[in-house]
């Protein structure tokens, strides 16, 4: 997959130049804002999970006991698991998770880096990276994964293996691109699943008796699925109706037809984005970004075909929809190519840009849509070089300016209301927003297009105050409430846990038990991120749920998300009798003390009060100030 000598992307000189002062001021800017776009998470969504794992690896007969590590379907591929394994032995929680998120991140942006330098040169090669930090970086079910994540997981280091692998297919090096999907595979196999996918098709074009190996391959996996061999026998399995029904209310992320508007919008544009960008190229570097859009798309039709309609076991599992990853990051990448090349293109090309910026835009779901469409028109059609009047041109840019303004100030007028003021995390949720994609990435852009322009001496100084606010951002200590793991409960709690072994029920809770006790949990929401991996541990979670539900141990959204919460869970006399009862009892009940909520002081063996700020989404689905923990015990009401 070489590139063609002469394409539209092409400028002249290296990507990133020589590795002077200039070179490093401007490696510091984007690692800096890379960072700070991305700001540290702690253990927090899907990393308190790879934190459980390894918690349940070191010690098996605590938090190796929850039910979540004891029917583990998916970890145990990923050779992420035993690496964090030991850096988590010796370095502690805290750092670990810190050290090992800071090394997804920096590992991400040179992979990036690689693939960006075959798109762009000189100063367009800084401003791809810049825009690819910048700009909306979710895809598939928007609202939950991004690529990129600044988390202690396994998906941004197989991204970025991929990427790397993707850089050196382009440079025609096709040992080291396997060798790269390879590992990227080792690290997340649905992840690194897509770049194979791209590479495969490369390597059709470059010699196409490559393309016998697919019903080859085909063959072989249909006769392994009618021998029952392992895993293979779940292509030929149908998902049956009771787990179903739970993936559905509980993973609904699996199933395109229910993802919101925000999503498609935003794969419109990332499709967008690569179909232009293709048109723009040529050669072998237009078959790549066809090959990214084919197996993006591919994915998630593939998904809704064989995932909801005929919905096989390994398609489902296998999250075919995930391949929309690459689109995003590519097409992130790619965009200020595109755009350099568009504005550079006659009437027209700003008319696309126009549109492009539209769809790319947050906020406005329907907006963006039908911008990605007129995009794609406007370059799809009879004579996409037509010239348009000036008029029109301007007459766009300056709706497209005022949607963008608009945005921006109602962020400014409703910010507060956007981000309460006890949210535990202001900047993640703040950043998630993009209030500051579109002045950064213009800035970058109008940078990159005037190459005569010399930046003012401040911008070693705010290249400075950029990486010191990076530095703060990766250093500050994580609220307790979304990062347990930086704060150690009093003595005295661990002394009255360790009375009665076995599981802890904590109301509404996440990793405490783990974290501070190394207790498994009875039931957790988050015990739910792999039931679509086992059908074993479906049935049981989904028991205790529908248990502890119907008892109002639980939030009345816990079985179906997508639902909002009304209802925070409370203690009661007849439920904690009901739930002692049980032969897989907890050993203890933790019960969250809050504002709006009934006491069940009149069950408690212990009350603790926290001696760091807690919170929990409250009664309200706000995040609620804990006053106190009522610890009650189920040896006493047997």
């Amino acid at each position: 997959m070489r590139a063609a000598p002469s394409h539209a992307f092409d400028r002249p000189g290296a990507g990133a130049g020589a590795l002077d002062s200039t070179t490093l001021l401007r490696l510091a800017v984007i690692l800096s804002i890379w960072l700070i776009g991305r700001p540290y998470a702690g253990a927090t969504g899907d990393a308190v999970l790879y934190f459980g794992r390894a918690l349940a690896d070191l010690d098996p007969g605590g938090v190796g006991a929850d039910i979540m590590f004891q029917l583990d379907g998916q970890s145990r591929f990923s050779l992420f698991v035993p690496l964090y394994d030991r850096a988590l032995a010796v370095l502690g929680p805290s750092v670990a998770v810190r050290l090992t998120s800071l090394a997804a991140m920096i590992l991400w942006l040179a992979a990036a880096a690689l693939l960006a330098a075959h798109f762009a040169r000189g100063r367009l090669f800084w401003a791809s990276l810049v825009l690819a930090a910048c700009l909306p970086f979710s895809y598939g079910p928007s609202f939950a994964l991004h690529f990129g994540e600044p988390l202690a997981i396994p998906r941004p280091f197989a991204e970025a293996f991929v990427l790397a692998g993707l850089a050196a297919a382009l440079s025609g090096r096709w040992a080291l691109a396997l060798g790269a999907m390879v590992v990227g595979a080792l690290f997340h196999p649905i992840m690194a699943a897509s770049g194979l996918a791209i590479l495969f098709v490369g390597a059709c074009a470059v010699d196409k008796r490559w393309i016998a190996l697919a019903p080859a391959a085909l063959l072989a996996a249909v006769v392994a699925a009618a021998l029952r061999l392992p895993h293979a026998d779940r292509l030929l399995t149908l998902v049956d109706a009771d787990w179903l029904e739970l993936l559905w209310q509980r993973n609904f992320y699996l199933f395109p037809s229910l993802w919101p508007l925000e999503a498609w919008t935003t794969l419109a544009a990332h499709a967008a984005t690569l179909i232009v960008a293709a048109r723009l190229s040529a050669g072998f570097q237009r078959l790549f970004f066809v090959a990214v859009l084919s197996v993006g798309l591919g994915g998630v039709a593939g998904a809704a075909l064989l995932g909801e309609q005929f919905p096989l076991l390994l398609v489902v599992q296998a999250q075919i929809w995930r391949s929309s990853w690459i689109m995003a990051a590519v097409a992130a990448l790619a965009a200020a190519s595109v755009a350099a090349s568009l504005w550079r293109g006659g009437s027209a090309g700003r008319l696309t840009l126009a549109f492009l910026v539209s769809a790319w835009m947050p906020g406005y779901p329907q907006a963006s849509l039908v911008a990605a469409i007129l995009a794609l028109a406007l370059q799809l059609g009879d004579n996409p070089r037509r010239d348009f009047s000036p008029r029109v041109v301007t007459a766009l840019w300056i709706c497209v300016g005022a949607l963008a303004g608009k945005w921006l100030l109602d962020g400014a007028l409703f910010l507060p209301a956007l981000i309460p003021a006890d949210s535990p995390s202001v900047l993640s949720p703040l950043v998630k927003m993009h209030f500051h994609a579109l002045p950064i990435s213009a800035l970058a852009m109008i940078w990159a297009m005037h190459e005569r322009w010399t930046p003012p001496p401040i911008l070693a100084t705010a290249a400075a105050i950029l990486l010191a606010s990076a530095t703060l951002v990766w250093t500050a200590q994580g609220a307790p409430s979304m990062s347990p793991e930086t704060v150690r409960p009093p003595v005295e709690w661990s002394q009255r846990i360790s009375e009665s072994p076995g599981p802890i029920f904590w109301l509404g809770g996440r990793s405490e038990s783990w974290v501070w006790f190394n207790r498994p949990n009875w039931l957790a929401d988050l015990q739910d991120a792999g039931i679509v991996f086992s059908r074993a541990l479906s049935m049981q979670w989904r028991e205790r749920a529908a248990f502890a539900l119907d008892r109002g141990l639980a939030r009345d959204h816990i079985i179906d998300y997508r639902h909002e919460a009304t209802r925070f869970p409370t203690l009661t006399p007849s439920a904690l009798d009901e739930l002692c009862r049980r032969s897989d009892r907890p050993a203890w009940i933790v019960a969250p003390e809050m504002n709006g909520l009934p006491s069940a002081r009149s069950l408690a063996a212990a009350v603790w009060k926290p001696e760091f700020p807690y919170r929990m989404q409250g009664p309200q689905g706000r995040w609620t100030p804990v006053t106190a923990f009522v610890l009650a015990r189920c040896a006493a009401s047997k």
